[in-house]
């Protein structure tokens, strides 16, 4: 079974740690994206975990890499 791919979607407090729980389940899910609408906590993210950074949600909800969104926003 491959890791499913998540999207982060709110990048505060409670958002980096779904980010961080989910990610420690590497077997079982693989972030690939964040969204935020304040670019730091978006550069923040994509520096520590590689992955694509968004700060406008239609990008962020049409990148077909994303195929479960966890919303903490």
């Amino acid at each position: 079974m491959s890791a499913i791919r998540f999207g982060a979607w709110g990048l505060g407090r409670i958002g980096t740690v779904h980010a961080k729980h989910f990610s420690a389940q590497a077997a079982m899910y693989d972030l690939v994206a964040g969204c935020d609408c304040e670019p730091p906590k978006v550069a923040k993210l994509v520096a520590e975990y590689h992955c694509a950074g968004y700060t406008r949600p239609e990008e962020f909800l049409a990148d077909p890499e994303v195929e479960l969104v966890v919303i903490a926003t």
